[in-house]
Formats: C-alpha cells, structure tokens, sequence
C-alpha cells in the first residue's frame, strides 16, 4: 500500500470535495480517500500494484480538478 498527500487548490466547496472523494474511492485498488476539509488537499491510499499516481490525478480531473502531488508523500 502507498499513501500520498495531494494538494487540489480550486477545490473549496464541501460538495464538490465530497464528489471526488466519492469518485476516487469507486476506483479499482484505493483503499482510502480522506479529505482535509479547509485545507484544499486529499490523502489517498492505494494498492501501487493496481495503480499509480498519474492515473489518481486522472480522476480528480475527470471531476474538474487540478491534483498535484504534495510534499509529504510516504
């Protein structure tokens, strides 16, 4: 498992914030999605093997959002 922190800085509404944690955990191989709700970031746990990072910040576009990596990736 890999977890990893992304920044998604237009991402401001409780609504949408929720949309795409809902979206990313329907993806085959997230086991996790939690939303820093004011902070404008989501922490995604996921199974590496199954998928990876550029295909994590495919679904936040496919919402209408930029994702980018954060600073604090494990």
């Amino acid at each position: 498992m890999k977890k990893e922190t992304y920044d998604v800085p237009d991402m401001h509404c409780i609504g949408c914030q929720m949309g795409v944690q809902r979206l990313l955990k329907k993806t085959d191989g997230v086991k996790k999605v939690d939303i820093l709700f004011g902070e404008s970031r989501l922490v995604v746990t996921y199974d590496e093997t199954i998928l990876g990072q550029s295909e994590i910040i495919d679904v936040v576009k496919r919402f209408g959002y930029r994702a980018l990596p954060g600073t604090d990736q494990e």
